[in-house]
């Protein structure tokens, strides 16, 4: 059974050793390179105007964020951890199985790729190790149909996006005292913020690791002429944009950190080695979740590949800009469920190992997944004629579950009688139409056509006046008989 504490709900990735120490000697050469140098004035007074503000309309990672749903009441979750394949790869297993007494329209269903991993790596027994960059984990989902209807999935409804503000407080990370937002229009947390690490602009203000505080960085920045710590972000605008080169030799200034390259980003702003102190500035976490969910983790389906060189291609960000992505997957693997069929489909999350670099060590990433199915309709069209085809009655229409049993009945009409029925009177929805159809035959009285009355051609409804001209005329006759008689 699924037993997942709300501290289980995150995973954790973890960094080797030779990543670190890689990151750590890139840094030194940089170092080496620019600690001596001031940011040019001209650098700095060009951007003494832009703001860092990533909910601006042109910010090209903004998303909708979806609304959040649950797995359908009544449908069984099993988590498992199945081990390593045969290309070293942690496999994860989720199993739903819709129950035989599920009786519902509508089915949803919430994988939960990012728990089961959680509760694997807090799970003593299993004792799954941390995630490394360059890492592809595949998180195997499987949907059992037990019930007996069959269900078809719902187009564009299959998303990846990660937790609400709301959603991580209520696993007691706090909101974050700033106006700042993240990609989806969500307010940060304390549960996004890193491990801040010694990159080369920070070591530029002349500090060491192990003073790199926050009251230390303010105090250096106010030195520089920038209004402290609150202006970290400005600082790192003006300072990457001289390092890189941006304005120069016609290559146009960066006006956001978002807009440097992946590599600047990941290598620069969040390159070298960790220090002892969580990043507090909240546009700088925002930035690193941002990048994180558009570009540095992607999640692929079924056998679509995914490596270090495209992951981007599959960032949570891309399924929540494009209502459609995965959906011919989805349609392909685990599209229609069949009832007692048994379908699933391979979720590959993978973690870029160039650019998830030290300033990831120990993050905890959170997310939802979900798709929505809707069980295949049945029509029944239920018919009242006599043997010439009228409608002796409205025509009735159904439409129901395919599997759910219908009946229909007899009806009665005056003067008819039941001769035959076309078709089940009793059966199951089909995902073809079913037809059935009563004939009467008429037995006689006013209401219509008596069968025994000769056919003569002339309309029934006639002959009582057809009789009353006919007596006339012999009436007459007889007079006119008479008076020559007489």
């Amino acid at each position: 059974m699924k037993k997942v504490l709300s501290f289980l709900m995150a995973f954790s990735l973890l960094f080797s050793t030779v990543s670190a120490t890689e990151t750590e000697l890139n840094n030194e050469e940089i170092k080496n390179e620019v600690v001596t140098n001031e940011i040019t004035e001209e650098v700095k007074a060009t951007n003494e105007e832009v703001t860092e503000n990533n909910q601006e309309n042109d910010y090209k990672w903004s998303a909708i964020q979806p609304g959040t749903t649950t797995t359908s009441d009544g449908i069984k979750i099993d988590y498992e951890y199945k081990g390593t394949n045969n290309q070293n790869q942690h496999v994860f297993g989720l199993v739903y199985t819709i129950p035989e007494d599920y009786e519902k329209e509508t089915i949803t269903i919430n994988p939960e790729i990012f728990e089961v991993i959680g509760w694997a790596q807090h799970n003593e027994e299993k004792k799954v190790p941390y995630i490394l960059p360059t890492q592809t984990l595949i998180v195997n989902v499987t949907i059992i149909n037990k019930s007996k209807y069959n269900y078809n999935y719902d187009k564009n409804s299959f998303v990846i996006y990660p937790y609400t503000a709301d959603e991580q407080e209520a696993i007691n990370y706090k909101r974050l005292d700033s106006d700042q937002k993240t990609f989806n229009n969500e307010d940060v947390t304390e549960l996004q913020q890193f491990v801040r690490t010694d990159n080369v602009a920070l070591r530029n203000l002349n500090l060491s690791r192990s003073e790199m505080s926050t009251e230390n960085i303010d105090k250096a920045l106010k030195e520089k002429g920038y209004k402290g710590f609150e202006e970290l972000c400005k600082y790192y605008l003006d300072f990457f944009n001289d390092f890189y080169g941006y304005g120069k030799n016609g290559k146009n200034k960066v006006t956001k950190l978002s807009d440097f390259t992946p590599s600047e980003i990941a290598n620069g702003i969040f390159g070298g080695f960790t220090t002892k102190y969580l990043e507090e500035n909240a546009e700088l976490i925002a930035l690193h979740f941002d990048f994180t969910f558009n570009y540095g983790m992607g999640i692929s389906l079924g056998d679509q590949k995914i490596d270090d060189s495209n992951q981007h291609e599959y960032s949570v960000g891309e399924y929540m800009r494009n209502e459609s992505k995965g959906d011919d997957k989805i349609e392909e693997n685990i599209g229609n469920l069949k009832s007692n069929d048994k379908k699933d489909i391979d979720m590959n999350f993978h973690f870029s190992g160039p650019l998830l670099t030290n300033a990831w060590q120990g993050y905890k990433l959170t997310g939802h997944s979900h798709l929505s199915y809707t069980a295949a309709k049945g029509n029944l069209t239920v018919k009242y004629v006599d043997e010439n085809g009228k409608e002796l009655a409205d025509t009735i229409y159904n439409s129901e579950m395919v599997g759910k049993e219908y009946t229909t009945e007899e009806k009665e009409f005056q003067y008819y009688e039941l001769l035959k029925v076309e078709g089940n009177k009793t059966g199951i929805y089909t995902e073809e139409d079913t037809l059935v159809v009563y004939v009467y035959t008429y037995v006689g009285g006013t209401g219509g056509d008596d069968p025994d009355f000769p056919r003569t051609g002339i309309e029934s409804n006639n002959i009582v006046e057809i009789i009353s001209m006919l007596s006339l005329v012999a009436l007459g006759t007889t007079i006119l008989l008479k008076k020559k008689l007489m």
